[in-house]
C-alpha cells in the first residue's frame, strides 16, 4: 500500500495484491499526493471484491493533474472494455 502524503504518478505502482496463486500490481490512475490509505484492507480484503466502490478502496487521491481524468472510462465503458476481454 502507498504511504499518506506519497506522490504517485499516473501508472506507478501503489500496491500488491497477493493470493495463493500469484500477485498483481495495483497501479495509480492518475498524478497525485495519497490523502487517505483504506487500513481496513488488510483484516478484509475480500471488500475489494464485494465493495469496490464503499469499502474496498485502496487509496484517496489528491490529483496533480486535473486533465488526466480525461483518460478515465467511465463505468459503462469499463463494463464493455472488460465483457471484450472475456471473449
Amino acid at each position: 500500500m502507498p504511504k499518506k502524503d506519497q506522490a504517485l504518478l499516473i501508472a506507478d505502482c501503489a500496491a500488491t495484491v497477493e493470493s495463493v496463486k500469484a500477485a498483481s500490481d495495483v497501479y495509480s490512475p492518475l498524478s497525485g499526493k495519497v490523502i487517505s490509505v483504506n487500513a481496513e484492507l488488510a483484516a478484509y480484503p475480500e471488500a475489494v471484491n464485494q465493495s469496490p466502490y464503499e469499502k474496498g478502496y485502496f487509496f484517496v487521491l489528491e490529483l496533480s493533474n486535473e486533465t488526466e481524468k480525461a483518460k478515465l472510462m467511465d463505468a459503462v465503458s469499463y463494463e464493455k472494455y472488460v465483457e471484450g476481454l472475456a471473449k
